[in-house]
């Protein structure tokens, strides 16, 4: 057992500013966040306000291993406890699983991989909770130089969810601009293939033997489908399930507390239209960008510019000064969603009417959308708006191709002035 007064406590080195950190952010590696493990949203917490101590160089030295000590006390809220004894029983179980994860690598040029774990011990004595890190970790912990993702420990302890949290974090490591590139949108979209999302977030567990020797079969390109199929954890292995209790939770939790705004649609194929992947549309520091419009230049999705930090109750469409209707959030969702299904040239007041005439129904819209692909269309946004409003159907669609596109045209037209001229009514 090594003595108290064999350990460091560590000094912050001359210049450091420790004000700087005193919001709790904090610097986690992309090579930890990608690392595909099962974790409790507890143990991510502690993970998180043990890397923000260590920003903050509160921390000690043993050999070579950080050390980072909590009270017992300050962990309660963090942890959801309510008396020492509730936080005993959270902190030993914690202490299980924390010295049970592992990361690693692999070098498939060399045929090499190496997996070691993040903690090597835990322990509880006298009201204290310590936690000592590997040291061969110690790069990817304290002093991280690169490739790292900057979190902020008081949005991180809001999450109840763990999928929530991991997604939030994974994403969080993608929306980055490449060196030199110049961008003021700061939107993203992220693909991911279905089973490494489920790897990456903890549903299947990627360090089960069964899992784990088919990822390394070919590191370079692993059968994550493969692997996902050999484990026995077969939680939400159904993609309903999946959306429903997994991706939908976590991107609602997102939206709702951090500055980070998230949609995403599925990616099928296949016979059946089985979903294989996930395409994700991140909008980075949404408050900053609140009712900016559409992007100039050659962007060319619509980004998610109105999403509210919390949630918005329902309320009913009101006045603006300007004489123009003010959508709820809930609405501006729908029309920035199919914005991105529609051509880029359109403007956001056509959409808007779209989105109206379709009763703010993104899938009702979609289907008219497809039919619209189908037939010699001038004007998308009359022609969108009709066929909305009157659910053209196929055949209904050629009966209605004998009239001259003349008259037609100036139906479409007519039908967006009924729409403008009902938005704008008290």
């Amino acid at each position: 057992m090594k003595k108290e007064e064999d350990k460091v406590l560590v000094v912050a080195e001359p210049g450091y500013d420790k004000n700087r950190d005193r919001n709790g952010d904090y610097q986690k590696s992309n090579f930890l966040i990608g690392a595909k493990y099962k974790s409790s949203i507890q143990e991510n917490k502690i993970i998180a306000i043990a890397l923000s101590k260590i920003r903050q160089k509160d921390y000690e030295i043993d050999q070579g291993s950080i050390i980072c000590k909590f009270k017992a006390k300050d962990l309660k809220i963090a942890l959801g406890a309510e008396d020492n004894h509730s936080i005993y029983k959270k902190l030993d179980r914690i202490s299980k699983n924390l010295t049970n994860r592992s990361v690693g690598w692999t070098d498939p040029k060399s045929n090499k991989f190496d997996y070691i774990a993040v903690v090597t011990r835990a322990s509880y004595e006298n009201g204290t909770f310590r936690i000592k890190f590997n040291q061969d970790l110690q790069e990817y912990i304290d002093g991280i130089r690169g490739n790292y993702t900057t979190l902020s420990l008081v949005t991180m302890l809001q999450f109840k969810n763990v999928y929530s949290f991991r997604l939030y974090e994974i994403l969080r490591s993608k929306a980055y601009y490449r060196k030199g590139e110049e961008r003021a949108d700061e939107f993203f979209e992220i693909t991911f293939q279905l089973s490494e999302l489920r790897l990456l977030m903890g549903i299947v567990n990627a360090n089960l033997d069964s899992v784990r020797n088919i990822l390394l079969e070919n590191p370079a390109y692993p059968d994550y489908d493969r692997a996902v199929e050999a484990s026995p954890e077969k939680m939400y292995a159904d993609w309903g399930d999946f959306k429903r209790h997994v991706i939908d939770v976590a991107v609602k939790e997102i939206n709702k507390i951090t500055d980070m705004a998230v949609e995403y649609k599925p990616k099928k194929g296949g016979k059946g239209g089985r979903v294989y992947g996930l395409i994700f549309y991140v909008q980075l520091h949404k408050d900053k960008h609140l009712n900016a419009g559409f992007i100039q230049g050659e962007q060319t999705e619509l980004p998610l510019d109105v999403v509210e930090a919390k949630e918005v109750p329902k309320k009913p469409k009101k006045q603006t000064t300007a004489g123009k209707i003010e959508l709820t959030a809930e609405q501006m969702n729908v029309v920035l969603s199919i914005a991105r299904t529609l051509p880029a040239d359109l403007d956001l007041d056509g959409i808007k009417a779209i989105a109206e005439a379709g009763h703010f129904d993104p899938d009702y819209i979609h289907e008219k959308y497809e039919l619209s692909k189908t037939q010699d269309v001038d004007n998308l946004v009359a022609w969108m708006v009709a066929a909305l409003r009157n659910d053209y159907q196929s055949s209904s669609v050629k009966a209605k191709k004998t009239r001259s596109k003349k008259r037609m045209d100036s139906d479409m037209e007519y039908d967006i002035d009924a729409i403008e001229a009902r938005m704008l009514k008290n």
